[in-house]
């Protein structure tokens, strides 16, 4: 039995589409869901732009651009520059809002040689030309 062409493209656009998520964006009580929860009682009020990290209308924590640059940056995928850049040009905020700090520190700490939990960013190495 064979698949029809158009349930294939729809499953080879479904595999891309989750393949460009952060890690952990689909695993339910992950490390990174107790950092969100963490996050909702420490700064339920702090703001980015309009949006309150968990208090009141407009919800950071239930944004999807959000949760991703967030899982990004907490899995090391992204440097706090790109986070913050992202979050603010989401939200039309500021780079330096009380919801972009609150999330840089309470980020788990990592140790100096990259194992254990928490993000740990590393640029690219340089290029010889």
């Amino acid at each position: 039995m064979t698949m029809p062409n158009r349930f294939r493209a729809a499953l080879v656009i479904a595999a891309a589409g989750l393949a460009g998520c952060a890690p952990g964006a689909w695993n339910e009580q992950s490390e990174f869901d107790q950092f969100i929860y963490k996050l909702q009682s420490v700064c339920p009020y702090a703001r980015a732009g309009q949006w309150q990290m968990y208090s009141g209308g407009a919800q950071l924590v239930n944004n999807a651009t959000f949760l991703d640059l967030t899982s990004r940056l907490y899995y090391g995928k992204i440097s706090r520059t790109q986070y913050a850049s992202g979050v603010a040009a989401q939200t039309f905020g500021r780079e330096d809002d009380p919801a972009i700090q609150c999330v840089f520190n309470n980020l788990p700490a990592r140790s100096s040689d990259g194992a254990g939990p928490g993000p740990m960013y590393a640029p690219p190495p340089p290029q010889n030309r």
